[in-house]
């Protein structure tokens, strides 16, 4: 019986060393190459550390180093290309300045608030248990072939090579600027393991390369990332109609994912949500994982919804380098150590966990509390659009949110009629939770993740005062 992941590891090559066990787009690689390769320093490897650091290419050397960290027990930090050259700096001061902990298996820094990026160190155990709850819940073979997408600074990379390679199996990586073809990629190659954000889904979609039944190798469908809306994942279902349909959720903070929900296909039968799926549920408490809903008021937690916090093994043991943000987010209750998510949920009997939002997405408005994420729902329902944003805008100096703009999605941009939307949205909504006007966009942008980038879009809008 495997008790590190390098033995896991070690096993998978030597049992499977013929098999491919990278699909790259450059050639297949083979265990036995992709474990034989001695490891190598890359040119952004700083002097002043033991960590990797991975520029984020995708090149087959990378994939080597990554694989040769796992099984060495090396730390790494995988970057993106795109990282401008200040965050790059920003990172490298921080890790030159930092006490390394002895077990890090990876690290990775995550965007802060203050726009200072922030490291999450996750150690060799963690990834290793990590990998052993995947295993539980999806069952991966040797026979699979499991789809990467997204660069690698993005830990949901890391959870596809956590799925594949302990089990023998082939992780299938499309060049990084073929995202939008990743439907077809999938046909081509025969995927049988789908792992992406949901925004990919929405595109492939919009360009018309979801259609159904034309991804029946599919077995297993993951999604993660971002909130998964009903109707894309519906979409989904019927290009893969043998998928079994999850939806993982966790931060990077928690060593990727903490719950898990999968999908009775029974449900997916309307076009329009059942109560309480328009959004898919978060679901249930990976096992060594324990979740709750703190209520502010109470100061304690409750089953009214709230900021759900995580108490495991699984979280990591704090920042790096940063004890402000220790303090704030992670904190002793009743004897366990919790950390909060920043994500607000509610809970239900059926369906666990149901995800409502982001606590910094939760603003204040004409005394209002207001959920952006609810706005959102209301919207994509009312455009029948499933790209669409809501977002807060001030209408003075001072920066108070006083109004709502929402956007909606239309490649080519067409004039449409944005009054019935809005006047949809009354039916659903209370007035001051319906925006004060609609905005037209070709493509809703999105962050070096796949998600929705808030920031972008208040750049936009260019509506710093007013409509």
């Amino acid at each position: 019986m495997n008790t590190t992941l390098s033995e896991a590891l070690g096993n998978a090559a030597h049992r499977y060393s013929e098999q491919i066990a990278l699909c790259h787009r450059d050639r297949d690689i083979s265990y036995a190459a992709l474990s034989s390769k001695p490891l190598q320093e890359t040119n952004a490897q700083s002097s002043n550390t033991p960590i990797k650091l991975i520029p984020g290419t995708q090149s087959v050397e990378e994939y080597r180093l990554i694989w040769q960290c796992l099984s060495e027990g090396r730390p790494f930090l995988p970057l993106n290309p795109k990282f401008p050259p200040a965050r790059i700096s920003q990172i490298q001061q921080t890790i030159d300045h930092a006490e390394i902990p002895p077990d890090l298996a990876y690290l990775i820094f995550t965007s802060g608030t203050t726009g200072e990026p922030k490291g999450v160190p996750i150690t060799q155990q963690q990834v290793f248990d990590y990998s052993k709850t995947l295993q539980a819940i999806l069952q991966i073979t040797s026979h699979d072939k499991v789809l990467q997408l997204g660069d690698l600074s993005f830990d949901i990379s890391i959870m596809a090579m956590l799925m594949a390679w302990p089990q023998g199996a082939q992780l299938c990586t499309p060049p990084p600027e073929h995202t939008l073809m990743a439907t077809r990629y999938t046909e081509d190659l025969a995927i049988t393991v789908w792992l992406s954000v949901p925004s990919v889904v929405s595109l492939a979609a919009k360009a018309d390369l979801l259609t159904p039944n034309s991804l029946p190798h599919i077995r297993l469908a993951i999604f993660g990332g971002e909130a998964l809306p009903y109707d894309t994942l519906r979409q989904f279902s019927l290009a893969a109609p043998n998928a079994r349909l999850f939806n993982f959720w966790g931060p990077t903070e928690g060593t990727i994912s903490l719950s898990h929900f999968e999908i009775d296909r029974g449900v997916l039968q309307s076009e329009e949500a059942p109560p309480d799926l328009d959004i898919i549920p978060i679901g249930f408490a990976h096992p060594g994982v324990e979740l709750a809903l703190w209520n502010a008021e109470l100061n304690d937690f409750s089953q009214s919804p709230g900021e759900l916090c995580a108490c495991s093994d699984q979280i990591t043991r704090g920042y790096l380098n940063r004890p402000d943000l220790n303090e704030t987010q992670f904190w002793m209750h009743q004897g366990k150590r919790w950390y909060r998510t920043g994500d607000l949920a509610k809970w239900h009997d059926q369906y666990g966990f149901c995800y409502l939002g982001r606590v910094d997405r939760q603003i204040k408005l004409k005394g209002y509390r207001i959920e952006l994420q609810e706005c959102e729902t209301a919207l994509r329902f009312a455009s029948g659009c499933t790209q669409v944003a809501v977002i807060g805008f001030p209408k003075s100096t001072s920066g108070a949110i006083e109004g709502l703009l929402g956007f909606v999605e239309s490649d080519p941009i067409e004039i449409i009629n944005t009054a019935l939307f809005l006047e949809r949205m009354r039916t659903a909504l209370p007035n001051y939770m319906v925006p004060d006007r609609l905005i037209t966009v070709e493509h809703i942008p999105l962050n070096l993740h796949g998600k929705v980038d808030y920031l972008a879009l208040e750049a936009k809008a260019n509506l710093p005062y007013g409509l």
